[in-house]
C-alpha cells in the first residue's frame, strides 16, 4: 500500500468516514494486514487502524481465512486510555482550583476536551503536554504524586530557588506518578528555542476555555495550528526516533479544514510576515501530495520536493528514518539559530553520557541489519 492510500485512509477514518469500503480493492492477506498495522505504528496512528480492523466484514474474512489480526489492540483500548489521561488531566485541574495557574495544553491533550476527530479516542499520545511559566505548577503536581522520572534530573534553578530552563530546553524534566499511563511534560516554551522565532509571542495568553475546566485552557485556533506545523515540520524532524508523521499532518489537516476562510487567510499571512513563507508552501505542498494525490505538488517549490521526499523515504522504513534524522541533526550545525539560542549546549551533554552511544549504537545496528535484509 502507497503512504498516500494510507493516509487517506486514516484522515477518511478521522473524519468520521465509514470503515466498511476502505480497503475495499486490497487483497486480504496476512502479509497485507502484517504491513497495515506495522505503518500505523510507525505512522503513531493505531488507534485509526484499529477502527478499520474492527469493523465486522473485515473482522470475519479475518476470522474465515485464518488472518491474526490479533496485533493491534481493539477501538475500546485506545477510548478507555484516552479516558484514564482525561482523568489524570481533570485531577489536575480541581486541584488549581483558587490559583491564578492557567496551563495550555498542547497538541494531542487538547483532543481529550475539544477533539478534531470524529470519535474519542482516535487521537493517540505518548504523553500529555502542557505549557506554564508558573513555577508553582511543579508543586502543585507534586502534591498529586508527580515526581522526576528515575532516570532524569532536576532542572536547574535561579537565586530565588525557582526552577528555570536547562540551556537550550523548551521543557522540564517530566514528571511520572505511579499506575499512570503517560508521563506530563511540563513546557517553558511550546517548541524549540530554535523555532520561537515563528510561534506568536502572545502565545500563552491568547488562549481559549477548555471544555469541562475551569484552569486547563488551550490555544487559538490560529495558534493551535501554528504550534502544531511548527512541532509537526520542524521539531519533530531532528529526532532520532521521529520525524514527518501521518499523525501529525492529519492533525494539522483537521485544525485547517476547521478554520473559516479568514483565519485560513490570516495564518498564511502570519507564516509570510515572519519569514516562514516557505514552510507554509511546503506543507500545503505535502498535505496535498499526500491527502489527495496531487502527483505535482512535489514541484511547487525546492521546499515542497525535499519535504515530500523526506515523508516518502521515511516512510518505506526505520532505516530510512534513522538515516534521515541524523542527516538532519548534521545539517542542523550550520544553522546559526543552533548556536545563538545555545541548543548545542543541551545536545553536547548527552555526548559524555553511556546510554546516549549506547541508544545509537543500537539504532545503527538496527539500520545495519535492515539494510543487509533488503540487499
Amino acid at each position: 500500500m502507497r503512504i498516500q492510500d494510507f493516509s487517506i485512509i486514516c484522515l477518511s477514518v478521522a473524519k468520521g468516514a465509514g470503515t466498511r469500503d476502505l480497503l475495499s480493492g486490497y487483497v486480504y492477506t496476512q502479509k497485507f494486514f502484517d504491513n497495515f498495522i506495522k505503518t500505523a505504528t510507525s505512522q503513531k496512528v493505531l488507534p485509526l487502524v484499529s477502527n478499520v480492523i474492527a469493523d465486522a466484514n473485515c473482522q470475519k474474512f479475518c476470522i474465515k481465512n485464518g488472518i491474526d489480526v490479533s496485533g493491534i489492540k481493539p477501538p475500546k483500548h485506545f477510548v478507555a486510555r484516552n479516558i484514564h489521561l482525561k482523568a489524570q488531566l481533570q485531577q489536575i485541574d480541581t486541584a488549581l482550583e483558587g490559583t491564578n495557574i492557567k496551563p495550555v495544553l498542547l497538541k494531542g491533550a487538547i483532543q481529550l476536551f475539544d477533539g478534531l476527530y470524529c470519535a474519542f479516542g482516535m487521537r493517540n499520545m505518548a504523553d500529555i503536554d502542557f505549557l506554564s511559566t508558573d513555577t508553582k505548577l511543579l508543586q502543585v503536581l507534586g502534591d498529586l504524586g508527580y515526581s522526576i522520572n528515575g532516570k532524569g534530573q532536576e532542572n536547574k534553578v535561579d537565586e530565588d530557588a525557582n526552577t528555570i530552563l536547562n540551556s537550550g530546553g523548551s521543557h522540564l524534566t517530566p514528571r511520572v506518578r505511579v499506575n499512570d499511563l503517560v508521563h506530563l511534560e511540563p513546557h517553558f516554551l511550546p517548541v524549540s528555542p530554535m523555532y520561537m522565532d515563528v510561534i506568536p509571542k502572545a502565545f500563552e495568553t491568547e488562549t481559549l476555555p477548555l471544555p469541562g475546566c475551569d484552569n486547563l485552557v488551550q490555544p487559538t485556533l490560529v495558534n493551535h495550528l501554528i504550534h502544531v506545523l511548527v512541532h509537526t515540520l520542524k521539531h519533530d524532524r531532528d529526532t532520532l526516533d521521529g520525524g514527518i508523521s501521518v499523525r501529525g499532518l492529519i492533525d494539522c489537516e483537521l485544525i485547517y479544514e476547521k478554520m473559516t476562510p479568514e483565519q485560513k487567510l490570516f495564518t498564511e499571512q502570519y507564516f509570510t510576515n515572519n519569514n516562514a513563507k516557505n514552510l507554509w508552501i511546503s506543507w500545503r505542498s505535502l498535505s496535498d501530495w499526500v491527502f489527495r494525490d496531487a502527483k505535482s505538488a512535489i514541484y511547487n517549490s525546492f521546499g515542497s520536493f525535499f519535504l515530500i521526499a523526506e515523508f516518502k523515504l521515511r516512510s518505506l522504513g526505520y532505516h530510512w528514518v534513522f538515516m534521515i534524522a541524523f542527516f538532519n541533526r548534521l545539517m542542523r550545525l550550520f544553522n546559526y539559530k543552533y548556536w545563538t539560542t545555545k541548543v548545542y549546549r543541551k545536545h553536547a551533554k548527552r555526548l559524555v553520557k553511556r546510554d546516549f552511544w549506547d541508544r545509537i549504537l543500537s539504532k545503527f545496528k538496527a539500520v545495519v541489519s535492515l539494510s543487509l535484509i533488503h540487499i
